[in-house]
Parts: C-alpha cells; structure tokens; sequence
C-alpha cells in the first residue's frame, strides 16, 4: 500500500496544479511556471509525509494549453521510481492517484508511416484503404456514400493531403505548434470553403436518398408517405458527421435545428426541403463548430470496421429500398414499369437468356477442353466478324453454303423491298439495308476463307 500521507501531500500538489492549469490555460508560460514553482515547494512536504531523501528530486512536468489543452501529469516520486502519468485530469477535472506498485506507462502516440499511408492509397484508395489506416472513419464513410468522394475528386485531393493527416494522427510537435498558433488565433475553427461545399453537397445527397427510400405504396395498409418530411434528418447526419472530421467538431443539435427548421414549410411547398442541407451547414458553422482540443479515441480495428459495416448495411437498405419500391423505368409509349417489375422481364428476356446460355456453354468448355479451347470458343461467341449475326438476319445455320445463302437474300430482298411496304416503308427500308447487309458480310467471309484454303493448298 502506499502511504496515504505521502499520497494526501500529491494529491494536494495536482489539485493545486489544477487549478492553476484552468486560470492560465490561455498561457502556457505562465501555467507552467506556478506549477514550476508547486513542484519545488512540494519536495520538502513529500519528505515529511513519509518520503525518503530522494523525494527532494521530485518533479512535476505539466503540458497545458500550449498544446491541445490536455495535460498530462508527470510525477516522480524518487529516483528509483519511475515517471508515473496522470492523463487528461485537466480535461475530466479529476486526479487519480496510483500507488507505485501499479505504476502504467505512458500512453505512446501514434506512429503512421506517410510511406504505408501511399501505398495503401495507390492500391486501396479506391475504397478509403488509407483513411482507414490514418483513422479517418468519418471521412472514409463520407467517400463510400457520395460514390467514392464525389467521382473520385476526394480521393485524388487525399493524395496532396495525406503528409498532413499523418502529422495529424502523430501528433508531430510541428503540427502540434501550428494547431495551437490556429487556436489562440481563432477562438473557432475558421471558415473552410471545402469542407462547407462538402457539407451541402453530402447533406443534399443524404436527404434525397432518405427521402427516396420512403415507400410511396401502403405496407401492410400503412401509408408511410408522410416521413418523406423527415428526409432532412438526413442532411443534418452529413453536415454533422462531416463537421466532425479531423481538428474540428460540434453538436449535433445545431446541425439537426438547422435541417428540421423547413419541414413546417415543406408540408406546404415540398420542394423546400431541397435547402435542408444549406440551412443546417449555416447554423452549424454558425453555432455548433469549435476545437477538438482532445487526442483522437483509441478504437479497435474490430469495433471501428462493425461501425463502418453497420452504415453501409443501412445506406444498401435505403438504396435496395428506393429501388424495390419507388424506382421506374419508362418504356417508348411512355409508360412507367416499377423497376422491380422490369428486373423479372429483363431475366426472361431473349437477350438475357442467350446471354446465360452462352455462358452456359463457356462454363462447359473450360470443363471439357480447358482453358485455351474455351477462350477461342468465347472469342467466337462474341462474333467480332458478324457471320451469326448475318446468319442470324438470313434466318441461316452456321455452316450454311454460298448457294443457301444467296437463296435466303433474295427470297428476304424480294419480301422487305421498300415498294411493297409503302404504308411501313422507314421499317421496311432499314430491315431491307440490314439484309443486304448481312448477305455482303457473309459473301466477303466465304470468299476470304475460299482465298486462304486455296494459298494453303499451293503451300503444301
């Protein structure tokens, strides 16, 4: 056990330290100094509360607001004992006091190679590899949702700035000094025109696709149309989320009054709703946003990748929603077909059960014949010549002789000849051009393997 003297004469040191931590936060010089002079003061009050004569190389060494305004406590008891760290008491106004024999470690910060971050750009920026890697969970699921940050331009402007993430998560005393110029500077944040346009831009999106997702049909004769108004809860999670990335942070309730402020209009003039994102971005700037003056939560790989998991679950049930429900397709006379209607004809369609059966017979050749045989075979079925789509025209099998085929044009020519069908004569043109056509391409094929057969035969 330690000995609660000794721990009552420490105790009252820190909460000294404290207090004047929280006075002077604004000046680190000055908050420094007192505690400088506590700590020298506090040697000869730790020898008399069960120290040794070593105590007299007590040293407190305290970092406040000239940093991120977190202060980690360091106290030495003695030489023989080592640096015991009291971390974030300024920040949770608490002290902990922990007896010698239970000494921890110091927390160490984070290590990211700006290499590694690269790397892992190049092979998985397409999926926020290195966001993931640097911890940027926040911004890694803003690029998921708005189709891999904008058509890629988020992406490609994470290359320029991955040098500064990684000071960032390192907490590089260059960075941490310019951090802390940029806070005495600013009380807040300062206005970022890309992270402003971002938040209006993602919130528009979040909101049209919460709107979306609503089912316009009853579900078990419910009519759940009316929630299409709460479609600006979505664009008050993305101007949140987004406020929330890197050095900045702020409530969500600024974000969420901004959003939901138009719904009362939007039951008159729906189309409101589309300025959800502006109004909540303005008052959250506005209100909400201030420093993150604390280091970034130490997560597992494991939770941060369920949480990550969890939002795309419910962006794929709001997407799969919109489209089972909601999404149509417009046929030529201008009918709407509901996409999930058009889907099961598109599978029993002609084209997608020719495309299945040719996949069919790939599948079987590389069974039967390998790989080789079955790649010249899928090369065929793509008939970059055009002989089975001639054939096909003609109404011929593969194989077809030059007489058969000649016999098949006319007989088509004389029946689709634009003066027989002056009352469909558009029609009848361009199917008479198509077998024309295919009858040209097929003649132009036979006479090509007829030269080649014939120049091998000289050959041999």
């Amino acid at each position: 056990m330690c000995d609660m003297g000794e721990d009552e004469a420490v105790e009252h040191v820190v909460l000294k330290c404290v207090k004047y931590a929280r006075q002077e936060r604004d000046d680190a010089s000055v908050c420094q100094a007192k505690c400088g002079v506590i700590g020298q003061e506090s040697s000869s009050v730790l020898a008399d509360h069960g120290g040794t004569e070593k105590a007299a190389v007590f040293r407190l060494n305290i970092t406040c607001a000239d940093s991120l305004q977190y202060a980690p406590l360091v106290l030495r008891y003695n030489a023989s004992r080592p640096l015991l760290p009291l971390h974030d008491c300024i920040l949770k106004h608490a002290v902990r006091i922990v007896c010698p024999g239970s000494l921890r470690q110091p927390v160490k910060k984070a290590t990211k190679s700006i290499w590694i971050a690269y790397i892992c750009w190049l092979l998985g920026g397409w999926c926020s590899l290195h966001l993931l890697y640097l911890r940027r969970d926040r911004q890694a699921l803003i690029w998921y949702t708005t189709f891999f940050g904008f058509a890629g331009v988020g992406i490609v402007r994470d290359f320029f700035r991955i040098p500064e993430y990684v000071r960032d998560i390192n907490e590089s005393n260059q960075y941490v000094e310019q951090l802390t110029s940029k806070m005495k500077k600013y009380s807040k944040p300062p206005f970022s025109l890309v992270r402003f346009v971002g938040q209006i831009l993602t919130g528009n999106s979040w909101s049209f696709l919460l709107g979306a997702a609503v089912p316009r049909e009853p579900i078990f004769g419910v009519s759940l149309v009316p929630l299409v108004h709460l479609a600006p809860v979505g664009a008050a999670l993305a101007v949140w989320i987004i406020g929330n990335i890197g050095r900045e942070q702020g409530s969500l309730k600024w974000a969420m009054i901004g959003a939901l402020g138009v719904v009362p209009i939007s039951f008159i003039h729906p189309p409101v709703t589309n300025f959800s994102a502006v109004t909540s971005t303005v008052l959250f700037n506005w209100k909400g946003k201030k420093w993150l003056r604390t280091p970034y939560p130490k997560t597992h790989i494991c939770k941060r990748l369920a949480t990550l998991l969890m939002c795309g679950l419910v962006f794929t049930s709001l997407w799969a929603s919109h489209f089972y429900f909601n999404a149509t397709v417009t046929d030529k006379n201008g009918e709407e077909i509901k996409m999930r209607d058009a889907a099961k004809n598109f599978i029993n369609s002609p084209m997608f059960l020719e495309f299945k059966r040719n996949l069919g017979v790939l599948y079987s050749n590389i069974l039967e014949y390998g790989w080789k045989t079955a790649w010249t075979n899928f090369i065929e079925l793509l008939d970059p010549q055009g002989e089975m789509h001639a054939l096909k025209v003609l109404g011929l099998k593969k194989g077809a002789s030059q007489e058969e085929i000649k016999s098949a044009y006319k007989e088509l020519a004389r029946e689709w000849h634009p003066d027989k069908h002056r009352e469909k004569k558009e029609e009848a043109n361009a199917r008479f051009v198509e077998i024309q056509a295919a009858y040209e391409r097929l003649s132009a094929i036979k006479n090509q393997r007829k030269l080649r057969n014939k120049l091998e035969e000289e050959r041999q």
